[in-house]
């Protein structure tokens, strides 16, 4: 199932037991950093020691190589493309799984990915 794999993904990192390693570990929650991208970078040069004063959230997204016009027509990225696609950061699509799934869905995928619930520190939204 798609949880099990999304879960080998953290593992390695997440089943460490040595403290200097989990010290060394960051967390970047996708919530905070699209609600508050300046704080959460803010956050993150505080912990890795690399300054992000040149990075402005609201500047225009730059994509690399990504061709994002490109995407929307090739079957393999439609899962993922969306109206934010290559827009700038944006909270417009956080909590959107509630509209997707039902809630027994919800709750079966909280139930088979509990263990990244824990790791991440996310609260389970169907019980």
């Amino acid at each position: 199932m798609l949880c099990e794999h999304f879960l080998s993904f953290y593992a390695p990192s997440f089943n460490q037991t040595s403290e200097e390693f989990r010290r060394r570990l960051a967390v970047v929650h996708y919530e905070k950093l699209v609600s508050d991208p300046k704080q959460m970078l803010a956050e993150v040069a505080g912990f890795t020691g690399i300054p992000f004063d040149e990075i402005d959230p609201a500047d225009p997204l730059d994509t690399g190589h990504v061709k994002l016009k490109d995407t929307s027509s090739i079957p393999m990225y439609s899962p993922w493309v969306t109206d934010v696609t290559g827009r700038n950061l944006s909270a417009s699509r956080v909590g959107n799984f509630r509209k997707v799934l039902t809630p027994t869905e919800i709750a079966t995928v909280e139930d088979r990915c509990g263990q990244f619930f824990e790791w991440f520190d996310y609260s389970r939204n169907a019980a």
